[in-house]
């Protein structure tokens, strides 16, 4: 669990760094990717975990 907050904050700094590079240098475009690119990494790694837990979750159902 506290890995899990460490690589967030990790990821918020790098979040807050990239926006602010891209406001100074008025990449928009840049930027809104990145708002929509960041969290969508994070939530594809948490749904990758909660699949891998569920898959086994039914092998273990399945050997009984």
């Amino acid at each position: 669990m506290k890995f899990q907050s460490t690589l967030f904050w990790m990821y918020a700094t790098i979040f807050s760094i990239l926006l602010s590079l891209f406001l100074e240098t008025g990449y928009k475009v840049l930027g809104g990717v990145s708002v929509v690119f960041i969290p969508l990494i994070y939530f594809s790694y948490e749904i990758e975990k909660e699949m891998s837990i569920k898959k086994g979750i039914i092998r273990a159902l399945h050997q009984r």
